[in-house]
């Protein structure tokens, strides 16, 4: 399959924006400076934080006047993540922004005797993970977005475009400790044999095992399939990297 192919299967996804529950019934910015902690398990993320930042400035609250954001950073490790969200309980923040599953789910661990608000952004699958009782009445003291499963979609497209004859087989790296990324691989392993397609997993706990499992791919792969990941989506230039070395198409859920 020749290089051009790569560029013409890449799937994009959006990265979706959350608004806290402080703003929605305010018509004036109050005078106190609202303290929000970030927490982020890839740089991927950054975009989603920057678009939170420009919505609340549209709603009055323009950063180091009357808001403050306190962000250093993607965690270096998962373990990290709760180590941070429990900092900003300890500093009494007014609301802790979640980037992604792993970090949403540090954040409820943290504020679990708590009232601080959790707004997570985007979450794959929000009840299955448990951040939340339902999507119509979320409980606790969590809310957010998410972006629900296109995998099905997604992989229906990959195949059609390149044709059911020369897609049989997908290589799926993913973490198995991401909610997200697991609840998606169930859903296109559920719906693969139909299509006629087998899906290779490989778990990647983090992002040198990301890049041990592309090196370790089979030779036999037809494509590779990014699922909603925070590691693999931090190790998008591998995946790209691999894909043109091999000249197969990848297929992924965001630009990166």
């Amino acid at each position: 399959m020749k290089k051009s192919w790569f560029w013409r299967l890449v799937c994009n996804g959006f990265l979706l924006l959350a608004l806290a529950g402080f703003v929605g019934c305010q018509s004036e910015p109050d005078e106190k400076v609202i303290t929000v902690g970030v927490v982020s398990f890839s740089p991927a993320m950054d975009s989603a934080f920057e678009g939170f930042n420009k919505q609340m400035e549209e709603f009055g609250y323009q950063e180091d006047v009357n808001i403050r954001y306190l962000y250093e950073g993607p965690a270096k490790s998962q373990e990290a993540l709760l180590e941070i969200a429990k900092n900003f309980v300890e500093q009494e923040v007014d609301l802790i922004l979640a980037l992604s599953t792993p970090s949403a789910q540090a954040a409820k661990a943290a504020t679990a005797e708590s009232q601080i608000p959790v707004v997570f952004v985007p979450v794959t699958d929000p009840v299955g993970s448990g951040l939340v009782n339902s999507l119509s009445n979320p409980g606790g003291n969590l809310t957010g977005v998410t972006n629900l499963s296109s995998e099905t979609l997604r992989l229906d497209w990959l195949i059609d475009v390149v044709s059911p004859k020369v897609l049989t087989r997908i290589y799926i790296p993913y973490n198995p400790e991401d909610k997200s990324a697991e609840y998606a691989l169930a859903k296109a392993q559920a719906v693969a044999p139909d299509m006629g397609v087998e899906i290779t997993p490989r778990e990647a706990r983090n992002g040198a095992e990301m890049v041990l499992a592309l090196k370790e791919m089979p030779d036999d792969m037809n494509a590779i399939f990014m699922l909603p990941d925070s590691v693999a989506i931090s190790s998008i230039q591998a995946f790209v990297e691999t894909a043109l070395e091999h000249q197969i198409p990848l297929c992924a859920p965001t630009t990166g």
